[in-house]
C-alpha cells in the first residue's frame, strides 16, 4: 500500500511513475482473493466476495487515511467491536465476575510495568519479564493473585496483546508501544468488499510491472539502476523502495535477498538488524451457513493455547469464520500442515458452538514468515532497541553523491515511521511522506 500511495501522488503531480512489484498481484500484505468451490487451497472467497487474510481493520476511524478512502470509494465499512464471546478450555463460558477480575489484574499489572519501563527505557529486560517481575513484586499481587501466572484468562489477556504486536511478550521492548499517542480515534471497523478491490482501485491509472522480483539496486552516479530477476535492468531518476523489513534482513546467500550497490549505510543496516519481524497468521473457513453465535468475536482461553476468531459474517454477510493467531502461536502454525491447522480450528469450534460443525466449503491458511516477498506481517520493537531512532534511521533517503541535496533511494513501508508503525494506515502515509521528499 505504500508504494501505490506514492506513486499515485507522484503522478497526480505530473511525475512518471513505474511501479515494480514481485507478486503478480498489488496490495502486498494486503491480501484477499477469489475463492473458489473447490475444497482447500491458498484463496478463501465466496462466489461474489473477497476475504481479507493480510491486514484487514481499520484501526481507529477518526481521521484514519484508510478511512478516507473507503469513504471516497463508497467502500461500506462496518465497527468492529471488542465484545467477545470466550469460552474455558471444556467449552463452559468464564464467570464474567472471575472474567472481570482477572482483566483489572491484567490492566493494573500493566499499568505498573509501563511505568516501570518508562524509567527504564533502555533496558534490555523483555516487557514480559518486567511484567511478571513487578506483578509478583508489587501491591497489586496482595488480593489473592499469586497464582495467577498460571490462569488461562490472563493468557488470553497477554495473547490478545501479542495479536496486534505479532510478537511473543517476552520478545517485546519496553518501548514496544511508545507509537500510541498517535494513534487514531474512533470505533475499529472492518471493509465490507475486502482490501483486495481498494487496492486494485488504487491502482487505476499506473504502469505496473507485474512478476517483476527485484535482485539489485544500484546508485552510481544521479540516477538509479534496478535489476529484475529476468535480467532486465531498468534506470531511474529516483527511487522508492518498499521492501518488507523481512526482505532487507535476508542475508545475501538467501533466495530473495536485494543487493544495494554501494552497501546501505552502517546505521540503516544496524537498525534493519534491530527491528523485530512480528507475525499474525490467519486461518480463515466459510460453511454451508453460521452455525455460531453473533458475536464480532468468538474466544477460547486454554493453558497451552488463547484462540481469537472474527466472526467476518458481521459485515460480510458471509458465513467465513477466521481465526488469528499472533506471536509464538503464530510462529507455531507455520510448520503445522493445512490438515492439522483445520482439524485443530473444528474442535475448538466443536468446544465453543457446543454442536456438531458441519463440512467446510473452503479455506485459507496463511504463512506470512514463509511468504517470499514479506518473510513476516509487521514490525515489532524488540528489547533494548530504541524503536524511534531504528524506524527514524531506515526512513532515511540516500542521497546522491554528486548532488547532495538530492535523494536519489527513497523508502517507505511500516518499518519506516515512528508514528505509526505496524500499521496499513503508517504504510499509506510513509508512501505520500516519501512522494513529497
Amino acid at each position: 500500500v505504500s508504494g501505490l500511495a506514492c506513486s499515485q501522488e507522484l503522478r497526480q503531480r505530473g511525475y512518471e511513475v513505474l511501479v515494480v512489484e514481485a507478486r503478480s498481484r498489488v496490495g502486498g500484505r494486503l491480501k484477499g482473493e477469489v475463492y473458489s468451490n473447490n475444497s482447500g487451497g491458498d484463496v478463501i472467497m465466496t462466489r461474489q466476495h473477497a476475504v481479507d487474510v493480510g491486514g484487514a481493520l481499520i484501526h481507529g476511524i477518526d481521521d484514519n487515511p484508510m478511512y478516507d478512502i473507503t469513504t471516497q470509494m463508497g467502500v461500506p465499512v462496518h465497527p468492529v467491536s471488542s465484545y467477545c464471546l470466550l469460552m474455558d478450555e471444556n467449552g463452559w463460558p468464564f464467570d464474567p465476575k472471575e472474567d472481570e477480575k482477572m482483566d483489572n489484574f491484567f490492566n493494573e499489572c500493566l499499568d505498573v510495568t509501563f511505568a516501570k519501563a518508562e524509567q527504564d527505557r533502555d533496558s534490555k529486560e523483555s516487557f514480559g519479564s518486567l511484567f511478571e517481575n513487578n506483578g509478583n513484586n508489587n501491591s497489586i499481587n496482595n488480593n489473592n493473585h499469586n497464582n495467577n501466572w498460571e490462569n488461562p484468562l490472563l493468557k488470553w489477556h497477554r495473547a490478545n496483546l501479542e495479536l496486534p504486536t505479532g510478537a511473543s511478550f517476552y520478545d517485546l521492548g519496553n518501548t514496544w508501544n511508545e507509537d500510541e499517542p498517535f494513534g487514531f480515534d474512533g470505533a475499529h471497523a472492518a471493509v465490507e468488499c475486502s482490501w483486495k478491490l481498494i487496492m486494485e482501485r488504487l491502482a487505476d491509472g499506473l504502469e505496473i510491472l507485474n512478476n517483476s522480483p527485484v535482485i539489485d539496486i544500484q546508485d552510481p552516479s544521479s540516477t538509479v539502476q534496478v535489476t529484475l530477476q529476468n535480467g532486465v535492468v531498468l534506470e531511474a531518476d529516483a527511487l522508492v523502495c518498499t521492501l518488507p523489513l523481512g526482505v532487507l534482513k535476508l542475508p545475501h546467500n538467501e533466495p530473495g535477498h536485494v543487493r544495494f550497490v554501494p552497501s546501505l549505510s552502517p546505521t540503516k543496516k544496524n537498525a534493519i538488524q534491530e527491528l523485530g519481524c512480528g507475525l499474525l497468521n490467519k486461518c480463515a473457513i466459510s460453511f454451508p451457513t453460521a452455525f455460531w453465535q453473533d458475536s464480532d468475536f468468538l474466544g477460547k482461553a486454554e493453558m497451552e493455547y488463547s484462540y481469537l476468531v472474527l466472526n467476518a459474517m458481521k459485515y460480510t454477510q458471509k458465513p467465513i469464520l477466521i481465526f488469528m493467531y499472533g506471536g509464538d502461536f503464530a510462529l507455531d502454525v507455520e510448520d503445522w500442515t493445512d490438515k492439522e491447522i483445520i482439524s485443530d480450528c473444528l474442535d475448538v469450534l466443536k468446544k465453543i458452538c457446543g454442536r456438531e460443525i458441519p463440512a467446510l466449503v473452503d479455506y485459507c491458511i496463511t504463512r506470512w514468515g514463509q511468504e517470499q516477498y514479506s518473510r513476516m506481517a509487521f514490525t515489532y520493537i524488540p528489547p533494548g532497541v530504541d524503536g524511534k531512532k531504528a524506524l527514524g534511521s531506515i526512513s532515511q533517503p540516500v542521497h546522491d553523491p554528486v548532488l547532495e541535496e538530492k535523494p536519489l533511494i527513497m523508502f517507505a513501508g511500516e518499518h519506516t515511521t515512528p508514528y505509526h508503525p505496524s500499521t496499513m494506515h503508517g504504510a499509506f502515509l510513509s508512501g505520500i511522506r516519501e512522494a513529497y521528499r
